[in-house]
């Protein structure tokens, strides 16, 4: 079995165990309940934000190599949070069952032995940090203890090095969205690239005779003086504002005549090219929608992670955790805040 394939699985029991604790009593006996909710939210939420985002304007582009690499490196980060919630309520029913504390202590060994055994066996063990002669030892110490709670703890060891590796596939991910923003990105630029060149040329002669009527409207009220400035904007109208003494009125009505007739014919270009243009600010805006999406999901699974290590050990030191926990609030929160402030 691939090592991928066993690994998740830990990752998701240890995981689970992290977050398994609502509150300590005084006799040190973990209340799974709040956390069996919290669970259920936490799914819901991480499946709202693993729904397939809509390519619309850029369907075009999801066969792009950047996009289908992210996509691969994303299994195995969505495998891993669909396990922590399957494994939830595996960890959950141990807790609650009827069995002695040592006997729930020995099926909580037995589980991961079976499970992380062949994980270490595997030749790309190495990716996780965990290796043949780390294992016993931990497992040994799980078993050497009085309560599932302790038991919990000992897998500490277990615990920081299934956050490390999600945190490493989810490193690999942000860098695939970000090369495949660029990569989109780029493409949409190249595709359209004619489109804005004439969209650009259009707007530029297009100021330049709007500065021209205004000139001609400051000559039409006695400011002779912008006379050399308008034949230089227009030299095919130089001839015709030409004279020692000045255009005559009908000669300046006739350049304006011009300028009004050039600035339609402008105006109908720009039209033409609307369509072309609304298809490009779309795309643009698709994908930025996209990446947002995206890395929302990515940074709430890292927030996700960390959260139920950082329990795990609250737990194993015997740190009490508060019996209700907004976890959907404060994943989407704190990957709200995020996505703030990196998205640019």
């Amino acid at each position: 079995m691939a090592l991928s394939q066993l690994r998740l699985p830990l990752a998701a029991a240890l995981a689970v165990a992290s977050s398994g604790c609502a509150y300590f009593t005084t006799t040190k006996r973990v209340d799974m309940t709040p956390f069996a909710d919290n669970t259920i939210k936490t799914i819901g939420e991480m499946g709202r934000l693993s729904r397939p985002p809509m390519w619309v304007h850029l369907r075009k582009f999801r066969q792009t190599p950047s996009v289908v690499k992210t996509a691969e490196d994303n299994v195995p980060v969505k495998r891993l949070l669909r396990n922590i919630a399957f494994y939830s309520a595996q960890v959950v029913s141990l807790n609650d069952s009827a069995l002695p504390e040592k006997k729930k202590i020995k099926e909580l060994a037995r589980y991961m032995r079976e499970v992380v055994k062949p994980a270490v066996e595997d030749s790309d063990a190495p990716d996780w940090g965990v290796t043949v002669p780390d294992l016993e030892p931990i497992l040994d110490e799980v078993t050497k203890k009085e309560t599932f709670l302790e038991a919990l703890g000992a897998l500490e060891p277990l615990v920081n090095a299934t956050l490390q590796y999600g945190l490493k596939l989810q490193e690999r991910v942000d860098n695939d969205i970000t090369a495949a923003s660029l990569d989109i990105d780029r493409q949409i630029d190249a595709q359209f690239a004619a489109i804005n060149e004439n969209a650009a040329a259009i707007d530029a002669v297009q100021q330049r005779t709007l500065r021209g009527l205004a000139l001609l409207f400051r000559y039409r009220m006695g400011e002779a003086a912008v006379l050399p400035d308008l034949r230089d904007a227009f030299p095919s109208a130089r001839e015709a504002l030409g004279g020692a003494k000045g255009p005559s009125a009908k000669e300046v009505a006739a350049v304006e005549a011009d300028l009004g007739a050039q600035l339609d014919r402008l105006k109908a270009a720009r039209e033409q090219l609307a369509p072309d243009l609304a298809e490009y600010r779309e795309s643009k805006l698709e994908l930025d929608a996209l990446r947002v999406s995206t890395l929302e999901y990515a940074r709430t699974a890292r927030i996700t992670l960390i959260l139920w290590a950082r329990s795990h050990r609250n737990l194993g030191r015997g740190v009490a955790v508060p019996p209700v926990i907004d976890v959907t609030g404060l994943l989407v929160g704190a990957a709200s805040k995020a996505a703030g402030a990196l998205i640019p």
